[in-house]
């Protein structure tokens, strides 16, 4: 009905754009489509992003070392969608490392040898499975290190991988983005309803 009212509705969600697409189009009406907690956007029904956040390079780098450095290993979401790959690690989802975090058998996880030498790595989220106060500790040293460039947090998964700390861009937020989107199409903040 809202629809049919000329009103536009945006769908924001942590989930990936193709994981949640499926599930979207059984709606049958145009969307926009928050993806990765607002780090994409995408007009569903014509299957094109028209904005991506992520984290710098240098930034990214620096994070992943010092990752290494506490032994822990990050799953990355990225944005190679064209082609066909959403999460990167540096192990088969078997390695401890991930708790569980990637899905057997999924065609859209690619295992690389070194995470340093990916060209483009267009990285959205970086996220990290461990133990809370380990967590914690490398959340502290992000936020000391990369205030200016980087919003973090950590959450937890009770069915599958237990807590796990979420780095990405500033910027990259559902809200943030959805003002950003609303802004480029004349829509007022004081227009937009959020639900959920």
């Amino acid at each position: 009905i809202l629809h049919q009212m000329g009103i536009k509705i945006i769908i924001a969600t942590g989930r990936r754009y193709f994981f949640a697409k499926p599930a979207l189009e059984t709606l049958q009406i145009p969307l926009v489509v928050l993806a990765n907690n607002g780090n994409s956007v995408w007009i569903m029904n014509q299957d094109i992003k028209i904005s991506a956040k992520y984290l710098s390079v240098e930034v990214f780098h620096e994070i992943l070392k010092e990752g290494h450095k506490r032994g822990l290993y990050p799953v990355l979401h990225v944005d190679h969608y064209e082609k066909g790959c959403d999460l990167i690690t540096e192990y088969q989802y078997t390695h401890p490392a991930y708790n569980s975090y990637v899905t057997p058998g999924s065609s859209r996880h690619k295992v690389v040898e070194n995470l340093f030498e990916i060209t483009e790595p267009n990285v959205m989220v970086m996220c990290y499975a461990a133990p809370t106060d380990i967590l914690k500790n490398f959340q502290d040293y992000i936020r000391q290190n990369f205030h200016d460039s980087t919003q973090s947090h950590i959450t937890y998964s009770l069915t599958r991988v237990g807590a796990m700390l979420e780095i990405s861009h500033i910027s990259g937020t559902k809200w943030q983005t959805a003002l950003e989107y609303a802004n480029s199409v004349g829509i007022e903040r004081s227009e937009i309803i959020a639900i959920g």
